[in-house]
């Protein structure tokens, strides 16, 4: 086996550039035709509400006649503690199949609350936050809209049904719709990389199974020897008339060299 070097694999690499470019244009060309002919695309749109424990907003207003900084220390920090744990169980709370079958009453039109739960998305913004993303994805931009508006809507409903001293307010609501899949880039960069390295890794393995060798650099340049010599092919030499041999090589004629 000849020895692997970097300069064996660079060398390779120049010599069967062409097999390499070529796969790597087919995988580029099968995924963008395929991401932008065959996949459906699906859209999200996004909806925001605002979750505290009721007592940030009761305390600010009943103190709006006070100084400013009585109104600041009305709001303690065990308030927007409490709150932020609110609104982590309200996330939780609008993951329930409860909330879906009310949206698909709430919305008609047959929907299925089991369909509702697998294209909605409900997270905190942050850690640390108050605010509540509700996300739906669709095949349809405006339907994803519907959907995120709807059932912000319904979370402002039914949570201060749900918990008690709950203050739960619509901050924003879906405006917009963004195409989620397919990335027709991402999709075409990432299999013309799979296509150059299967290509290199098949020739790779192919010209490593092929012992013959093409001449005096391969041999050389294979097992790393010095060449001290070499042995003509005297079955390819014929004479001709004046103590002349040439090599043969073919009706074509060939070299003539000395006897």
């Amino acid at each position: 086996m000849q020895n692997i070097s970097v300069s064996y694999l660079l060398n390779l690499a120049l010599k069967r550039l062409w097999i390499i470019l070529l796969t790597a244009f087919i995988f580029a060309v099968s995924a963008f035709s395929y991401s932008k002919l065959v996949l459906v695309p699906t859209y999200s749109a996004t909806a925001s509400i605002f979750v505290t424990n009721g007592n940030i907003f009761y305390q600010s207003d009943y103190n709006t006649t006070d100084s400013k900084s009585t109104t600041e220390d009305s709001i303690s920090s065990s308030d927007i503690t409490s709150s932020v744990a609110l609104a982590t169980n309200v996330v939780e709370l609008l993951k329930s199949p409860n909330k879906y079958i009310k949206l698909a009453e709430k919305l008609g039109d047959n929907y299925n609350y089991s369909s509702l739960m697998s294209k909605a998305t409900i997270s905190l913004r942050d850690e640390k936050t108050l605010f509540v993303d509700i996300k739906f994805i669709s095949t349809n931009g405006n339907e994803a809209i519907r959907l995120a508006n709807a059932f912000a809507e319904l979370a402002c409903e039914e949570i201060p049904k749900d918990i008690k001293n709950s203050d739960v307010s619509l901050v924003s609501t879906a405006l917009w719709y963004g195409k989620v899949s397919p990335n027709e880039l991402r999709n075409t960069t990432v299999s013309t990389i799979i296509g150059i390295l299967l290509a290199y890794v098949a020739v790779l393995v192919v010209d490593m199974l092929d012992q013959s060798i093409r001449g005096e650099e391969e041999y050389v340049e294979r097992y790393d020897v010095p060449l001290i010599g070499s042995v003509p092919d005297f079955e390819g030499i014929s004479y001709n008339n004046y103590g002349k041999y040439r090599y043969s090589y073919g009706k074509k004629g060939g070299y003539y060299g000395e006897k």
